[in-house]
């Protein structure tokens, strides 16, 4: 963005006899906010109106520095023994640029290394932590669990345009024999927003925290 993002230029550019290069300097600023790739174009042209240009275009590519960590917290914590289990999910380093939205995926692989996909969630500039709470113990897949198995959740990111580290991105849980043979519902909500589901058979609970 004009002015945000680097300072605007409009420069006469004058070649003597012999001279075929000149230096043009444009002013990239930067910030601190995790933001995706941005652009910016160039054009030059002719003051006389007698000289042409093979090439009198070009995009400028703004490449972000900045870097998101994103994580299962340290005071993430699991509980098996009734089948509950609840973490939380927060943005440990670095700040996301207002109108950038990061989405992070959060997967189930298990013993038998199926996978189910159990939502999306969405971090922005006023969302920085989601608090996950779930019973594994009613986990019906396919082939149907009946007995206790492990379990490894997962995150991972389908934003590739920003510069994003997901660490730690895997906790370890163990579920209860299920005590239904029926599937259970998912849902995945925040408090501002439906956020995008994947049909899942896992039980549980979402909470969006705005810091």
């Amino acid at each position: 963005k004009e002015g945000a993002d680097y300072i605007p230029i409009s420069e006469i550019v004058n070649f003597q006899s012999g001279e075929t290069l000149k230096n043009v300097s444009i002013t990239i600023l930067d910030d601190s906010y995790v933001e995706g790739t941005e652009y910016f174009i160039l054009k030059i042209e002719s003051m006389e109106g007698d000289v042409t240009f093979s090439v009198s275009e070009a995009v400028v590519a703004i490449q972000d520095d900045d870097v998101l960590i994103i994580g299962f917290t340290s005071d993430s914590s699991v509980v098996t023994s009734d089948g509950e289990t609840s973490f939380k999910i927060g943005i440990l380093s670095g700040k996301v640029q207002f109108g950038v939205s990061v989405h992070v995926i959060l997967t189930a692989i298990g013993q038998k290394e199926d996978e189910i996909n159990i939502c999306i969630v969405e971090f922005n500039h006023y969302i920085k932590k989601y608090t996950l709470e779930t019973n594994f113990s009613h986990v019906i897949s396919a082939e149907s669990y009946t007995e206790a198995a492990s379990w490894i959740v997962q995150l991972s990111s389908d934003s590739p345009d920003i510069n994003i580290i997901l660490d730690p991105n895997q906790v370890y849980m163990n579920t209860q024999t299920p005590t239904s043979s029926s599937s259970a519902s998912s849902s995945c909500e925040s408090t501002s927003q439906q956020l995008g589901i994947y049909t899942g058979a896992a039980l549980f609970a979402l909470f969006a925290l705005f810091l």
